[in-house]
């Protein structure tokens, strides 16, 4: 665990060092990194709402202002969503994966992916990329070593929402056929990898 936690902070304290080293005002520089890292400023969510707790919170919110404005003429609105409230969410959502963790290379691996996708849903300000923190480590349970047919099927699922919360991001019309394709693609070759030999063909068992 010792290890774990001084290679977690060198890889964490290393992308600071040139800040630190090698600009005129290192304090300046650090105020403005720590605005971008929490956007406080910024609103509760980003323009595209990542499909997190808080993108359902401000769909209520709108849906309850539209039966107040439309039945009552009068405003609802559901209570502001504050970044300290965001933080206690996010510290109890992130407990079960601390406290699980074992000296294990795959318990630490559920616990990453657990925390990642914590972190996406109860975190201040998430960007809907944000789930790829999660994708990826959730990856590395699919290899030799760490392999069976729930974490295969954890991927499946996980990859099928997340990857298709990402069509936003290419939002032109002439990228549709090729998000769409890749997305199919993606999916059909993976499930295939993964769960061709594990499940009947004229079952997808989810």
């Amino acid at each position: 665990f010792l290890r774990l936690a001084l290679v977690t902070l060198g890889t964490l304290a290393l992308p600071f060092a040139p800040f630190a080293v090698w600009t005129p005002n290192p304090k300046e520089q650090f105020v403005q990194i720590v605005q971008r890292l929490f956007p406080f400023g910024r609103g509760l969510v980003h323009g595209y709402w990542a499909g997190n707790v808080w993108a359902l919170w401000m769909l209520g919110d709108k849906v309850l202002g539209f039966v107040g404005r439309a039945w009552f003429a009068e405003h609802w609105a559901l209570p502001d969503v504050t970044p300290v409230f965001c933080a206690l969410c996010l510290l109890a959502g992130l407990a079960p994966g601390v406290c699980a963790y074992r000296a294990s290379s795959t318990t630490l691996l559920y616990c990453v992916v657990f925390c990642s996708l914590s972190t996406f849903m109860l975190a201040y300000h998430v960007h809907e990329k944000a789930i790829m923190t999660a994708l990826l480590p959730l990856g590395m349970l699919c290899v030799r070593g760490h392999a069976n047919v729930a974490a295969k099927r954890l991927f499946i699922r996980i990859h099928a929402i997340g990857l298709f919360g990402l069509f936003p991001l290419l939002f032109r019309p002439v990228e549709l056929p090729l998000k769409l394709f890749s997305y199919a693609a993606y999916m059909s070759f993976a499930y295939g990898l993964l769960l061709g030999g594990q499940v009947a063909m004229t079952r997808i068992d989810w």
